[in-house]
């Protein structure tokens, strides 16, 4: 579909994504290490050109946001306390 393009993972990392990891473990070592982790994990990048065309597939697909689960959603994240 025009719009959306997926691609699979050919190898972990990128050198712009060990710049950018290297420059945030100076910052904050505990985020470096949650990143660095979650990276491992990426199978796929989906790049989304036209939002337009993703949610159209998800109308076609019946995919609906749930008003319940994104309210709770806001909520959680109004009261988190950072």
């Amino acid at each position: 579909m025009a719009g959306i393009e997926c691609q699979k993972n050919e190898s972990v990392s990128t050198p712009m994504s060990k710049q950018r990891l290297a420059l945030l473990s100076r910052i904050d070592l505990d985020v470096y290490e949650k990143l660095q982790a979650l990276q491992q994990n990426y199978s796929h990048v989906v790049h989304i050109i036209d939002l337009s065309a993703l949610l159209n597939s998800f109308i076609k697909t019946g995919i609906v946001p749930d008003p319940a689960k994104e309210n709770a959603a806001v909520a959680a994240s109004a009261n988190k306390v950072t």
